[in-house]
C-alpha cells in the first residue's frame, strides 16, 4: 500500500524562483508535522504583500530552521513513494521537490 502524505506549503508568493517556501505542514498518518524555514531579509523583502498579510504574526524567526535541515526533515518524515494530496498539491510537490533537490535530498 501506498503511504498517503497531506501537505501545505506556505510560500512568500507564486514565483517559485523568488518567492520560496517559509512554512511546511505535513499529515502523516494520525500526526502533524510543521516546520518553518528561516528566511534572510532579503528574501523577506521579495515576498509578495499578500502572502506577510497572510502570514501574519505566524513566522518565528527564533523557532525557523535553516532550509538544508527541513530539507532532510522532510527527506526523512515522507516516506519513498508516498502520494501527495493537498488542496493544489502541484504547487507545494513543485517547492518541495526543488527543495530537496537543492540540498541533495531523495525526492
Amino acid at each position: 500500500m501506498t503511504d498517503v502524505v497531506f501537505v501545505d506549503c506556505e510560500t512568500f508568493g507564486l514565483d517559485a524562483d523568488h518567492q520560496p517556501i517559509w512554512e511546511i505542514a505535513l499529515i502523516i498518518g494520525d500526526r502533524e508535522h510543521v516546520a518553518q524555514v528561516w528566511r534572510s531579509e532579503r528574501e523577506m523583502a521579495l515576498a509578495h504583500p499578500v502572502a506577510l498579510e497572510m502570514m501574519g504574526d505566524r513566522y518565528d524567526r527564533d523557532r525557523a530552521r535553516n532550509e538544508a535541515y527541513v530539507a532532510e526533515w522532510v527527506a526523512d518524515l515522507v516516506p519513498r513513494g508516498a502520494h501527495l494530496c493537498g488542496a493544489v498539491v502541484s504547487f507545494d510537490e513543485e517547492r518541495l521537490r526543488r527543495m530537496l533537490w537543492r540540498h541533495n535530498q531523495p525526492i
